[in-house]
């Protein structure tokens, strides 16, 4: 069975920054549960670290809806 994706639809992204030192970005997680599991692991190796899950929507459509050559 072919599974199609709605790329209309804005995509949320989750992601784990780093907030101690300089602020910087890790990863990019596709769901909150993901991210959850990798700032774990991330507190898991460093345990100095502070980590913050951040939520980013990411519009795949581009323009104003319809195209005003068709009419």
């Amino acid at each position: 069975m072919l599974t199609l994706v709605n790329t209309l639809m804005p995509q949320t992204i989750y992601k784990v920054i780093e907030t101690v030192t300089q602020n910087v970005e890790l990863i990019d997680c596709s769901s909150k549960s993901e991210a959850y599991e990798v700032m774990q692991q991330l507190q898991d190796a460093n345990p100095n670290g502070i980590y913050e899950i951040v939520s980013d929507i990411k519009y795949t459509v581009k323009g104003l809806g319809r195209d005003p050559e068709l009419h």
